[in-house]
């Protein structure tokens, strides 16, 4: 929930408020992966920081990124562009080696105060990745139920006959 602090900082002309990013990506490979890569922990934290930030108890690792906020309204389509510093090969190994969408989950703080969430965005899927020796481009997106089949089966001849005398 967005508190009066930091609606006011975030209004101010100016102010000495820092804003910090915070991803949080899970996906049940990433235990397994952290065994062969040492820096990849489970789930993986980030923070848009230059040093490492705690925040509710879990530790972020200090991260250059830069995000794009999902669009709010009837027409938005709710995703999320992340550009990641690749500044650890492991990252790359990773993102090639699972097959299934993580889920990531991105979050901002104040700085001054990191163990509040002022905004979160839950359960993104992190739905395509592209990378070189510098940087990481990822897009994250709410899950599409739109385009899912309403029901787990058809109602062929085969199925139902009765259906189809």
């Amino acid at each position: 929930m967005t508190t009066v602090h930091f609606l006011e900082q975030s209004l101010a002309a100016e102010t000495a408020e820092v804003y910090l990013a915070l991803l949080s990506i899970d996906h049940p490979d990433l235990a397994a992966l952290a065994l062969q890569y040492p820096s990849i922990t489970a789930p993986l934290r980030l923070v848009s920081n230059k040093t490492d930030i705690v925040s509710r108890g879990d530790t972020y690792r200090a991260w250059g990124f830069g995000l794009v906020e999902p669009d709010e309204g009837d027409d938005a389509r709710g995703a999320v562009s992340i550009v990641v510093d690749n500044v650890d090969k492991a990252i790359i190994a990773v993102l090639r080696s699972i097959e299934t969408p993580a889920i990531v989950t991105v979050e901002v703080v104040l700085a001054s105060n990191p163990d509040v969430v002022e905004r979160s965005y839950p359960d993104f899927e992190l739905v395509s990745a592209a990378g070189d020796e510098l940087e990481i481009s990822a897009t994250l997106a709410v899950r599409d139920d739109d385009n899912e089949p309403a029901i787990a089966w058809r109602y062929t001849p085969a199925f139902a006959p009765a259906l189809h005398t």
